[in-house]
């Protein structure tokens, strides 16, 4: 029986240190952000309106940041890292900002700016974990010992190709499918049009 690869203390420090700065940030967001709204005078009923920041920007923000970043190129940053810099400095900025909210509305705005700035971060590493987890479920063994131990420590990224012409991200639709031949490899038939986390400078390596 195959068993997962054992990390080191190290190797999963390694792996969650980036979820820590991002869940740091969302923690001090989820339970200093309503007491700040209702001492500048919000109304209770409209606390779920004022917090409504997440998914929209969610929703918004993250396509659009992964548009833009697919038609950026810096030889010195590479794809994806200037938002990744852009997205820490805007978050550090409005979680000091915060306690100093003069009005109702810069708080309000210091929130949308926040959520912003910190939806598109968590994909990258959750795409990582979920391509991990996949390999380690089906794959072999050969596969498992080359691919899992590095991108499970983050030092290579994974992806998701999910969304099809025909189907947008319906699993129910979706035709694409990879059938066994006699060489131990997999003929693939089916069209892919998004490929999430597919090309950046984030990992050394992505996994597709």
């Amino acid at each position: 029986m195959i068993k997962k690869p054992n990390l080191s203390f190290w190797q999963i420090w390694n792996m969650n240190i980036g979820f820590l700065g991002i869940q740091f940030s969302f923690g001090l967001q989820q339970t200093t952000v309503n007491p700040i709204f209702l001492f500048l005078g919000a109304a209770e009923d409209i606390l779920p309106i004022l917090n409504i920041a997440g998914p929209v920007t969610g929703l918004i923000i993250q396509p659009l940041i992964g548009a833009i970043s697919d038609k950026t190129w810096s030889p010195k940053w590479g794809r994806r890292k200037p938002f990744f810099l852009i997205g820490a400095i805007l978050a550090s900025i409005c979680l000091f900002a915060f306690p100093l909210s003069p009005k109702l509305w810069f708080a309000v705005g210091l929130l949308w700016i926040l959520d912003a700035a910190n939806n598109h971060l968590p994909g990258y590493s959750g795409l990582t974990s979920g391509a991990a987890e996949l390999i380690l479920e089906f794959a072999n063994k050969e596969l498992k010992e080359k691919y899992t131990p590095k991108m499970l420590t983050g030092e290579w990224g994974g992806t998701m190709c999910l969304t099809e012409p025909q189907a947008g991200s319906s699993l129910s639709d979706i035709v694409t499918k990879a059938t066994p031949d006699a060489n131990n490899a997999y003929k693939i038939s089916g069209q892919k049009i998004f490929i999430s986390g597919g090309d950046h400078q984030y990992a050394g390596n992505i996994v597709h």
